[in-house]
């Protein structure tokens, strides 16, 4: 799935979560549909968000929008930018993710279905 196959879709801003110091969460449900929520998160220079492990629910889709990261995937690190912006990552249930700022970045997270409380614990 392309981040594309989102940009017509209307959202609605739910909410800033502050996850950790440094790193800070912007929530939005999609208008209309009720199966995915969209999360935009921001991470300064030098810090990551949680080590996380996904416990419950379907799917998370990640991609990279600024600057220079490294994505770990439970044995995988990706790093960005790279040659390719399309990249996207598919994280499953029972995966272990976490994204590592070497400038401040900006990443999309989408949901399926929504997220709520115990999605991920925190390793």
């Amino acid at each position: 799935m392309k981040l594309q196959e989102f940009k017509n879709e209307k959202v609605k801003f739910i909410e800033t979560i502050e996850v950790k110091s440094w790193v800070l969460c912007d929530v939005y449900e999609f208008i209309g549909n009720t199966n995915k929520d969209l999360a935009i998160i921001k991470v300064q220079k030098w810090y990551s968000t949680p080590l996380q492990k996904i416990i419950k629910w379907d799917n998370t889709i990640e991609w990279f929008i600024s600057w220079n990261a490294v994505f770990q995937l439970n044995d995988i690190s990706y790093e960005f930018p790279n040659n390719d912006w399309t990249i996207e990552v598919n994280v499953n249930i029972w995966d272990t993710m976490q994204w590592i700022a070497k400038d401040d970045l900006v990443f999309y997270e989408i949901c399926y279905p929504p997220y709520e409380d115990g999605r991920y614990k925190n390793l």
